[in-house]
């Protein structure tokens, strides 16, 4: 029999590859609603202000790729931090925008999407029915 290597669990070598590829999802989101603003920009809000939303979740979506970096020991409870913030994003922008029925619905998408690659069912519909309680209170 061969000792057992140092290294990371297999676990979190995959919770860190995960968590790199929710980091370049949320980056790739927030560079294409910049191309939708310009190109459509939202009924609630003026250019300049949805240009100014979509830039600051692009800084928070720079700073979420830059803390995946971490060692994969600390990534479970950064994980729930940046779902809970991702939800928060999606209502910010759902709130300030023509709310859930706009093109920036997809930013709902990709919570439940990280919810599903992060954990299981359970969490994923625990995320769906939180979000869905605080929509409304979102929408201004």
């Amino acid at each position: 029999m061969c000792p057992r290597t140092a290294g990371p669990a297999p676990d979190d070598d995959r919770r860190v590859r995960l968590e790199r590829v929710l980091a370049l999802m949320r980056l790739s989101l927030g560079l294409l609603a910049m191309i939708v603003v310009q190109i459509d920009p939202p009924g609630g809000l003026e250019l300049g202000a949805a240009n100014a939303l979509i830039r600051l979740y692009i800084g928070y979506a720079c700073l979420a790729a830059v803390s995946v970096v971490v060692p994969a020991v600390a990534l479970r409870p950064l994980g729930a931090a940046l779902q809970a913030l991702d939800v928060v994003w999606a209502l910010i922008i759902s709130g300030a925008t023509e709310g859930p029925a706009d093109t920036f619905f997809v930013f709902f998408v990709f919570v439940a999407v990280g919810a599903a690659y992060r954990w299981g069912l359970r969490e994923t519909l625990a995320t769906g029915v939180i979000t869905a309680v605080l929509l409304p209170s979102a929408i201004w």
